[in-house]
């Protein structure tokens, strides 16, 4: 707060309004509990640990949740995060923005098994994840001759899709057999993908475990 005075001068606090700092990746964590004006969604009777599955833009983590304001950061990308690898492959593509909804969107019209893409951190002990080598993967695909942009955009799509989504479940599964939550939390504007919805409820189904979306379907 202090800082933000030095740096804006003393009208930023806002005719004497205190300034309340905000931690959106908890935001995002803590968005599923979040009810609509009529009162519907949220969770009604929470139970912990909970394990968050967070996929945004700039971050995708695995979050641990032992209670309200208690947390562990159990995995993390070591460098792109899911949403900025969507966006990067979608401008390589000459698609627009945001390239998430879009790659999605074509993705429904292609064949998820044209095309094999490597799946990052497949081999790896621990929960974190990387997303810059199938970037680079993608980039020589693309640019390669055998690769026909009008032809097989649609098929590229949803066979880049699929290798996402594999990628979150293998560390989905992973956290969920070392941590045993009670309940499955997502957030991050990449959770708005039905896909991936589908994809971690027909996991965690497997161990009959809850998956709490939230309401608004994007965050």
């Amino acid at each position: 707060y202090e800082v933000l005075r030095s740096l804006v001068g003393s009208e930023m606090c806002i005719r004497d309004r205190p300034l309340i700092a905000v931690d959106h990746m908890e935001a995002h964590l803590l968005s599923a509990f979040a009810e609509d004006s009529q009162g519907k969604f949220g969770i009604e009777k929470p139970q912990f640990p909970a394990l968050g599955l967070l996929v945004s833009g700039g971050h995708t983590e695995l979050v641990l949740m032992k209670d309200y304001g208690k947390y562990e950061l159990v995995g993390q990308t070591l460098d792109d995060a899911v949403g900025e690898c969507f966006d990067k492959v979608a401008k390589l593509l000459g698609l627009g923005y945001p390239g998430g909804a879009i790659i999605s969107k074509m993705a429904t019209e292609g064949n998820p098994d044209k095309f094999r893409l490597p799946v990052p951190m497949i081999n790896s002990k621990d929960l974190n994840f990387s997303y810059s080598g199938l970037k680079t993967a993608c980039r020589s695909l693309v640019n390669g001759s055998l690769f026909n942009l009008q032809t097989d955009l649609e098929d590229f799509c949803a066979s880049f899709e699929k290798t996402i989504i594999i990628s979150l479940l293998i560390k989905l599964s992973k956290a969920i057999e070392s941590y045993r939550p009670k309940m499955i939390l997502l957030g991050g504007g990449v959770i708005s993908s039905k896909k991936i919805q589908q994809a971690v409820k027909e996991e965690a189904t497997k161990d009959k475990i809850p998956v709490h979306i939230p309401f608004s379907g994007s965050l």
